[in-house]
């Protein structure tokens, strides 16, 4: 078993470099997150992302170990099915999926990859397919609930984000083409959008009062999309994303 340790100034780069070096999909491997990396000003006290990827054992070590130990965790995503063999009966309540075939074929992946994860990093947490926040989510959202949960959602969610990206992206190296779908945690982005829609809204209104542009403070991309939703019926303001990076932000203009 190789275990090797990468760094990037995001976690999504140090694990692309980590698969890069060992030459395997990320279905072949096992990822720890060590740390998630601090930005600084100009550079200065920032700190990289670090990750640290096992590759799985061969299936000789693995059906030795799991004969002396049976309650051991499957070594790799392909291995692990949270369906077993009533995967069909399980997904008789997704009604919303089974018209398109793709896309159930979607949650059924999705599903398999996030459980996989959650039980590999030790997290007691249950994962529901649930109906979007709004009419502009993409893909399935996959809901997660339970004791350890919170500690899935991380400072401003960075660490949800990076779970969604790792999911989103072992998903789609499965499905064999990009992938949408969203991962919250009982209901941290359903809350996140609110107060976002709320902000822009505030902020609007000083904007058309005061007939000046206002800037609001860097959000990812999902939260942006949230603010330009949320003021594209006014006649008094426009919006306009600016800046790039973990800096892009979005600036509310009058009209």
């Amino acid at each position: 078993m190789r275990t090797i340790e990468t760094t990037g100034k995001t976690p999504e780069e140090a694990i692309e470099a980590a698969l890069d070096q060992l030459g395997v999909g990320p279905d072949e491997v096992e990822i720890d997150v060590v740390s998630e990396g601090r930005g600084g000003l100009l550079g200065i006290g920032s700190e990289p992302a670090v990750v640290r990827v096992t590759l799985a054992e061969g299936e000789d070590e693995t059906s030795a170990e799991s004969e002396a130990a049976p309650e051991t965790q499957p070594d790799t995503l392909a291995d692990f099915s949270p369906f077993a063999d009533d995967m069909d009966d399980d997904y008789d309540d997704f009604d919303e999926f089974e018209e398109e075939e793709e896309t159930s074929e979607v949650v059924k992946v999705g599903y398999d990859v996030l459980s996989t994860l959650l039980n590999k990093m030790g997290v007691s947490a249950d994962v529901y397919l649930r109906e979007p926040y709004t009419g502009d989510d993409e893909g399935p959202v996959f809901e997660i609930e339970g004791d350890d949960s919170g500690l899935l959602i991380g400072t401003r969610g960075e660490t949800l984000r990076s779970l969604q990206f790792i999911v989103s992206f072992l998903v789609s190296r499965r499905m064999g083409e990009r992938t949408n779908l969203m991962v919250d945690v009982e209901g941290y982005q359903q809350r996140r959008y609110d107060s976002v829609a709320n902000l822009a809204r505030r902020v609007a209104q000083r904007v058309a009062q005061r007939g000046r542009s206002i800037p609001l403070e860097p959000m990812p991309p999902n939260e942006r999309r949230q603010v330009h939703m949320a003021l594209a019926d006014r006649s008094d303001v426009e919006t306009e994303s600016d800046g790039y990076g973990d800096r892009r932000k979005v600036v509310i203009h009058p009209k």
